[in-house]
């Protein structure tokens, strides 16, 4: 089967579209990780209240949201590299991945 004929297997064609909406998601999150970003300095830039306690917390719980949305973005970006990666081995039939550690090199070479 060529790859021609492989990539337009249903599988594979609903694995690409797969792939594709798991990277779109990735970028909303990105916007949205921006966006927190913008509201936490506005916060501090705007912030002329006499609570600034209250003002730490607000900023302190919309910077821990933004952490927990930007590692929702990297692992929905290792997602999608996964199932590319899987893809491209399904395509070009490649079945293993050679890894060499210095050690292995070493023991090549003596």
């Amino acid at each position: 089967m060529s790859i021609k004929e492989k990539q337009n297997n249903e599988n594979i064609l609903k694995l690409q579209y797969t792939s594709r909406h798991i990277y779109n998601f990735a970028e909303l999150l990105g916007y949205i990780s921006w966006l927190l970003t913008f509201v936490i300095i506005l916060i501090g830039w705007f912030d002329k209240s006499n609570n600034s306690y209250i003002v730490a917390y607000v900023v302190a719980a919309v910077t821990i949201l933004n952490t927990v949305v930007d590692y929702l973005r990297k692992k929905a970006i290792n997602m999608a590299a996964s199932i590319r990666t899987y893809i491209d081995y399904t395509l070009f039939d490649i079945s293993t991945c050679l890894l060499y550690t210095s050690d292995a090199a070493d023991d090549r070479i003596s």
